[in-house]
């Protein structure tokens, strides 16, 4: 988050900043599992691949499992992982 002060309200964020903040503070917790829930709704195709990668790499970091349900490719191409597709 290059450039934003300390003071800034969360809301002010671009949604790709602010879904890295959530990320942040749920990691704060030290979870065994990350649940992700549609969470790049907020965001472009661009947007999308920058967040699974952030995830995938905290998660390979820390050696967490996640679950991600999402109807969003970018995603999930950026997570690099095995996908159930239920219809």
């Amino acid at each position: 988050m290059d450039g934003v002060k300390e003071s800034t309200s969360s809301f002010s964020l671009e949604p790709i900043d602010r879904l890295r903040l959530h990320l942040a503070r749920a990691l704060a917790a030290d979870p065994r599992v990350l649940l992700l829930e549609h969470i790049t709704a907020p965001l472009s195709p661009d947007g999308a691949t920058a967040l699974g990668c952030t995830v995938r790499a905290v998660a390979d970091d820390r050696g967490l499992a996640w679950l991600a349900i999402t109807e969003d490719d970018h995603f999930i191409a950026a997570l690099g992982a095995e996908v159930l597709k239920v219809d």
